[in-house]
């Protein structure tokens, strides 16, 4: 019989009054469950907000973070991923103290970790433009780790969280408008037994782990996949070609001769009994520096004194809560245009949160008369 199972969550929250919720679907035919995010501002003023999912993974030595990444923010610094100054970091043995690793340009959909002593993991799927900020957190293998196992669990011990978010990294707020709604749906599953998964996507997952002069294969699929296609290729020769039933109970597992072949030169393809494609093995090629000024967190310190500038400097100040120098950026960007709407509508605003009733029409009728 088909049917579907939801449960939805969520709150409001008492200094904004704006409203969160998180449903969670399970499909009868998929082995997985769609998270759709939220949120709603259902107040008359534009309020900032922030909002993560957390999930917690059972963490050991064999815990590996997986992301398409090349680069995390952690509370001191921007590393490489998965490897910064020749330690690999998407190990959680690796990290001595307590780290935060946000993820600045995931290149694919996909985020996850892998235990390999419980051969056991998870996979987190979301459109990166939607859903920006994924981010990973170790208590670290120190001793004053241990001191969060006594504040925020009982007898299950240590873990790690994988947090997926609206916005880059806890730095950065953003401002929803009066009577607006922003929402987003993820896609997360369990994989086991196959290895740390080298792609993942709605359909499936797979690991391709080289060993001498083969390549183990595990593909854990999310739904049953009869008679699919799967082909292992360097360039327009064909390595390896198979077809299987995939199935979400039971992990394919392979382990391929290369024939003389180069590891790194392998790419697999995974096709439908009819022909469509379900996943494909990338590498994504390397992206330029970039310039992490506003992904990192909200600085409100544009020099110019034009008024759009310092405008925008009051938007960022609302953004961080300091709505007295909101209000003093506001007066600037007036000072350089009397007539500038947009910082004499935001004083009005400001004015409204504060009950100065009268003194917000003023502003608002000063506009309007324009």
């Amino acid at each position: 019989q088909m049917y579907l199972l939801d449960l939805e969550t969520g709150d409001i929250e008492r200094v904004s009054r704006m409203r969160w919720s998180v449903a969670l679907t399970l499909q009868p035919d998929r082995a997985c469950f769609q998270a759709e995010m939220r949120l709603i501002n259902r107040t008359t003023f534009p309020n900032r907000f922030w909002f993560w999912a957390n999930s917690s993974a059972p963490v050991s030595e064999g815990v590996e973070y997986l992301s398409s990444a090349t680069k995390v923010m952690t509370l001191k610094d921007v590393m490489s991923f998965p490897v910064n100054d020749g330690v690999d970091i998407s190990r959680d043995r690796n990290h001595v103290e307590a780290q935060d690793m946000f993820c600045l340009n995931p290149r694919l959909r996909y985020v996850g970790w892998y235990n390999h002593d419980l051969e056991r993991g998870m996979i987190n799927v979301a459109d990166r433009t939607e859903a920006r900020g994924t981010k990973f957190y170790t208590w670290g293998n120190s001793d004053d780790g241990d001191i969060w196992e006594t504040l925020l669990t009982d007898e299950d011990g240590p873990y790690a969280e994988m947090q997926s978010g609206r916005l880059p990294t806890m730095g950065i707020w953003e401002i929803l408008s009066p009577y607006s709604e922003e929402s987003w749906t993820e896609t997360w599953y369990p994989v086991r037994d196959i290895g740390a998964p080298a792609f993942a996507n709605d359909s499936l997952a797979f690991s391709l782990r080289s060993e001498a002069d083969s390549l183990h294969l595990g593909i854990q699929a999310v739904e049953d996949i009869r008679g699919a296609r799967l082909r292992l290729a360097a360039g327009e020769n064909t390595i390896w070609e198979q077809q299987a039933d995939l199935e979400p109970a039971a992990p394919y597992l392979s382990e391929i001769p290369l024939n003389g072949a180069k590891a790194e030169d392998a790419v697999l393809t995974v096709h439908s009994a009819q022909g469509q494609l379900l996943a494909q093995s990338i590498r994504p090629e390397a992206e330029p520096e970039l310039e992490y000024r506003g992904i990192l967190k909200i600085k409100a310190d544009r020099s110019r004194s034009r008024a759009e500038d310092q405008w925008l400097n009051g938007i960022d100040f609302e953004k961080l809560g300091d709505y007295e120098q909101a209000r003093t950026s506001y007066r600037r960007a007036l000072q350089d245009d009397p007539e500038f709407n947009p910082a004499e509508v935001a004083l009005g605003v400001l004015d409204m949160r504060q009950g100065k009733l009268s003194q917000a029409a003023s502003l608002f009728e000063k506009v309007l008369k324009r």
